[in-house]
């Protein structure tokens, strides 16, 4: 009767607040130990009626920036990555883990640039890892804690340990912004 249907109700709504705390996406870049490949990895979890991917390609003739090509996994419809993977032909690749910051007293206001933005923004012009982390940092809005990988395949030589500036971790939230 009612109180099962209210029971059901709540219910998926304990599930969806759960699921929405412990985000939908993951990122992994592993180096192995023989230093023979860098492999770098995304997955994305969401419910059936979200399944239908894309693989998009913006390969604009823009002059005076560092990536003129960039690919990355969408949805129909969005302009960006609602997954945060992103590969660009400046030899750059992000990705990107969210922080779940369940209280959300500790968010500012949301005016600013909206994240996708400033992220297209980082991805079109940052000729490195460092540069991408830069423009990140100082445009930060405080709205989107994650965790973000950033990798710098220009600087990868297979066999060799990873030279400085390869590999950067740059985390966000609320407030603070750290990278290494």
């Amino acid at each position: 009767g009612a109180t099962a249907s209210a029971a059901h109700r709540a219910a998926r709504k304990t599930k969806r607040r759960r699921r929405a705390m412990a985000g939908h996406c993951t990122g992994l870049v592993r180096l192995p130990e023989d230093k023979s490949d860098l492999y770098f990895g995304h997955t994305t979890w969401e419910a059936f009626s979200e399944m239908t991917r894309v693989w998009k390609v913006y390969d604009f003739p823009l002059k005076g920036v560092s990536a003129r090509k960039i690919s990355f996994s969408s949805y129909p419809g969005c302009v960006s990555s609602t997954d945060d993977y992103y590969l660009m032909d400046s030899g750059l690749a992000i990705t990107e883990t969210t922080l779940s910051i369940p209280n959300k007293q500790n968010y500012p206001s949301t005016a600013g640039v909206p994240d996708f933005l400033r992220i297209m923004a980082a991805n079109r012009l940052a000729d490195s890892g460092e540069a991408w982390v830069r423009s990140m940092t100082d445009s930060a809005t405080g709205t989107y804690s994650s965790q973000w990988m950033v990798l710098d395949y220009k600087k990868f030589v297979p066999g060799v340990a990873l030279a400085p500036g390869t590999f950067f971790v740059l985390e966000q939230a609320p407030g603070v912004s750290h990278s290494e």
